[in-house]
């Protein structure tokens, strides 16, 4: 991706990752990188935004950016979890979409990578339900907000739950 020059440099990266694509190739599911969802809803929100290669976090790239957006990135290659995670302590907002990040290119666990306590689990087969909570809510939305949690939170030391859909976390916030 070559950056635009005819504008200023959008607050919000989101991440283009290609472990997860080669991954779900290769085990033969459907559930890869999610990067096409979160643009569009980021564009339609009109929410500025920028995509950052995978490839490019070691090159301090990322510190240009005030949030990135993860979208179902489940594998990733090695040495971009501690970068990541030393941008968070430094203030930076990381959005994780369905998965935290926790396995490398071929499915194995990724040591490195911790996302601050946060650990997920099996993948859930629950029914739709409302989302109860503080989460943010824009004016101009009626009505509920229905989903279903994608993965069973088990370990969450340092988080709090903004959001629940049924009695499962689906907001969470690092304190």
């Amino acid at each position: 991706f070559v950056p635009r020059q005819n504008r200023s440099k959008p607050p919000i990266a989101v991440l283009l990752s290609y472990p997860p694509e080669r991954y779900s190739q290769a085990v033969g599911t459907l559930e890869h990188n999610q990067i096409r969802n979160y643009t569009v809803a980021l564009d339609f929100s009109q929410y500025d935004s920028a995509v950052i290669l995978e490839e490019q976090l070691p090159q301090n790239r990322l510190d240009e950016y005030k949030v990135l957006v993860a979208p179902g990135d489940e594998n990733i290659q090695n040495g971009t979890a501690p970068i990541v995670e030393s941008w968070v302590k430094k203030g930076g907002t990381l959005i994780l979409g369905l998965e935290a990040m926790q396995k490398d290119e071929i499915g194995n666990s990724q040591q490195e990578s911790t996302f601050l306590n946060l650990k997920l689990g099996d993948r859930l087969q629950t029914e739709e339900a409302p989302l109860s909570g503080i989460a943010p809510r824009a004016p101009w939305l009626p009505g509920e907000i229905l989903g279903r949690p994608y993965r069973k939170v088990l370990s969450s030391a340092g988080w709090e739950t903004l959001a629940k859909i049924g009695n499962y976390p689906a907001i969470l916030s690092c304190t």
